[in-house]
């Protein structure tokens, strides 16, 4: 793998700035991506911003980094693109924003397992760090959707760092519409429930287990102090159900 890559750098009044730090990269005469990133940083009041932008970093590039965990499958194409940009500042609020979108993803499997079809998933990211407090203000993430599910979820958070190792804070999760089968086919690559090939018929269900003794598991001790947990799925859908299933929101408190 190769690169093409330009740089520019300065230094001045304790102030160090990348201008420019540009690059292609190729694998072997196939194009694999390119990339863009600046910032500057202050020395004396260690204030510093950069900015990261990924355009089309594809298959020819990842190849040879995630083909060794696929085993005998093979990556054959997948699209990158992303921009962020983060804000430290030592004595104030430093702030991370991220846009990561893949798409075009498609794995060949000989055996067949794994679908075809193109998928896709993307992440949007806001966050801030100030006075040991963390506020999480977007973590989107988005699946490839479908004709019954948006296949998008949203958490926010903030916590609150302290010196008795607890962590104060709240966490929501706001799931407009969630579609099981698009979940599973990008983590697994498995089918739909309920899925049979044309012409074969169901294989016979397996014999249920004796039932075993149920046993209380032991305490589990969370680091967590006047934390409150907020979900809220509003449709639930699955490929063997008739309509979506909508779900009240839940709400659990705890406070130690």
């Amino acid at each position: 793998m190769t690169a093409e890559t330009k740089l520019e750098l300065g230094l001045k009044n304790s102030v160090a700035d990348i201008r420019q730090f540009t690059g292609n990269v190729r694998q072997g005469d196939q194009p694999a991506g390119n990339f863009d990133v600046s910032g500057r940083f202050d020395l004396t009041n260690q204030v510093g911003q950069l900015a990261l932008k990924l355009t089309d970093l594809n298959q020819n590039a990842l190849r040879p980094f995630v083909e060794p965990a696929l085993g005998d499958k093979t990556l054959a194409s997948v699209s990158i693109h992303a921009s962020s940009t983060a804000r430290y500042d030592a004595k104030g609020e430093s702030s991370l924003k991220a846009d990561l979108q893949v798409t075009n993803l498609v794995v060949n499997d000989p055996s067949g397992k794994l679908p075809k079809t193109l998928l896709a998933a993307g992440l949007q990211l806001d966050a801030s760090l100030l006075k040991q407090r963390l506020d999480l203000r977007q973590a989107q993430i988005t699946l490839a959707p479908t004709d019954r599910a948006r296949n998008q979820m949203q958490p926010r958070r903030q916590s609150r760092y302290g010196q008795i190792k607890r962590h104060h804070g709240q966490f929501e999760t706001h799931r407009r519409v969630a579609g099981r089968d698009a979940v599973l086919r990008l983590v697994h690559g498995q089918k739909p429930a309920g899925a049979t090939p044309a012409g074969k018929a169901p294989a016979p269900a397996p014999a249920p287990s004796p039932p075993q003794p149920e046993a209380e598991p032991p305490a589990v001790n969370l680091p967590l102090q006047n934390f409150v947990f907020d979900a809220n799925v509003g449709v639930f859908t699955c490929a063997n159900s008739p309509s979506p299933i909508s779900l009240p929101p839940p709400r659990w408190t705890g406070a130690r």
